[in-house]
């Protein structure tokens, strides 16, 4: 059994301890906790009937292509499918899809979340904090230096920052202190790394979903900038958006 097959087979067994910062069964993430639909607890995973899977292929309307592996579902005012699927590579993708009461609206996809992609950034990076980056250096990962120093506080957060139902992966210090920033690209299936920054190069954000850029060459020479995540790129702003009402996201550690 390869490794992608063999981690795809404890997503599907144990999908609720797979990872930190994934979503586990009964513990809603940030985005969730918000969602007035998303107030029961989730039956546990199953296989996949033909009528879900018509379902899945009525209402994901994205070019990668996933294949559903298995469902677990969540009967709220209506019902919430989360799929666990996978894509051309075998990488995990988990899709949620709520389907409304009869009468109402249409079923739609509320969630996409790459599970395999982002758990391995996590991993790789959790694992530098325990050999002290003495295999790999944050740089060989592709991460912003600043994780070199091993601060308690830094961890990682999943939630969707634009609204467009793509869960964004956040790394940082602190509650307002990220330092990267990944999307997932649902029509080419692919992880994008939109923001590396450094000590003094980091991004937070408001509660309108600006993303506000703060950073210095020296002590007289800063800067902060605006930009909103837009087709997997951060668009810059060309006027100031207020930095008041800053969205406060929890942190899981990446260090116990």
């Amino acid at each position: 059994m390869t490794m992608k097959k063999c981690l795809f087979a404890i997503l599907c067994m144990t999908f609720a301890g797979f990872s930190s910062c994934s979503t586990n069964k009964g513990t809603a993430t940030t985005d969730e906790k918000d969602n007035p639909y998303l107030v029961g607890a989730y039956a546990d995973f199953r296989s996949i009937t033909d009528e879900e899977m018509q379902l899945f292929e009525s209402a994901y309307t994205h070019q990668a292509k996933l294949i559903p592996q298995s469902v677990a579902t969540q009967v709220v005012a209506g019902t919430n499918y989360q799929f666990i699927c996978t894509d051309e590579s075998g990488n995990a993708v988990k899709v949620v899809i709520f389907k409304p009461l009869p009468n109402q609206d249409e079923p739609k996809v509320s969630s996409i979340e790459p599970l395999s992609a982002y758990d391995e950034i996590i991993a790789s990076i959790k694992e530098g904090f325990e050999d002290e980056w003495q295999t790999k250096s944050p740089e060989d990962l592709g991460v912003s230096p600043i994780y070199q120093y091993r601060n308690p506080s830094m961890g990682c957060a999943k939630t969707d920052l634009n609204g467009d139902g793509i869960l964004e992966l956040l790394l940082g210090d602190s509650m307002d202190a990220f330092y990267d920033l990944f999307t997932y690209d649902a029509e080419e299936g692919k992880v994008n790394h939109v923001f590396c920054g450094g000590e003094r190069d980091r991004i937070k954000f408001n509660g309108s979903g600006t993303i506000i850029r703060e950073g210095s060459s020296s002590a007289s020479d800063s800067f902060t900038k605006y930009y909103r995540l837009e087709h997997n790129e951060l668009m810059e702003l060309q006027e100031q958006e207020a930095e008041d009402d800053l969205q406060t996201i929890s942190l899981e550690p990446f260090k116990n």
